[in-house]
């Protein structure tokens, strides 16, 4: 078998790519089960690349409500409105998401959410969590 130099330089570049390339991100999941979510206290390590997704692991929905009035949610702009930010998690739904950090998020800061039960139409506190995003 005959190797060209246009081919040699062709691979050489193809590999070069894609041993340069950025790798993929983490895939980062909170199971919320019984109200409560695990992790309880989720590291985001890389806000480029790093996928949050949240799984429901109950018969109910919950509605995942970011607390923190000064920095509401790391997935939306800041200064975005509650209600904007706020997502429901589906009954048994397997990994909703993917969510990703915003680029304006800020670095080292700690976002509080409580996990809300709705029920015909009303909401109650089942538990909380944090997403920290470095």
């Amino acid at each position: 078998m005959r190797i060209s130099y246009r081919s040699l330089a062709a691979l050489t570049l193809l590999f070069t790519l894609a041993v340069v390339a950025a790798p993929p991100g983490a895939r980062l999941m909170v199971q919320i089960k019984s109200g409560r979510a695990t992790p309880s206290n989720l590291d985001i390590a890389s806000r480029k690349t790093d996928q949050v997704y949240f799984q429901n692991n109950d018969s109910v929905t919950y509605k995942i409500v970011w607390t923190d009035k000064n920095y509401g949610s790391p997935f939306v702009a800041p200064n975005t409105p509650a209600d904007k930010s706020s997502f429901n998690v589906e009954p048994f739904q397997g990994p909703a998401g993917p969510r990703k950090v915003h680029d304006a998020a800020k670095s080292g800061q700690r976002y509080s959410y409580d996990i809300m039960t709705v029920r015909d139409g009303k909401t109650s506190r089942a538990g909380s969590g944090t997403v920290t995003v470095e």
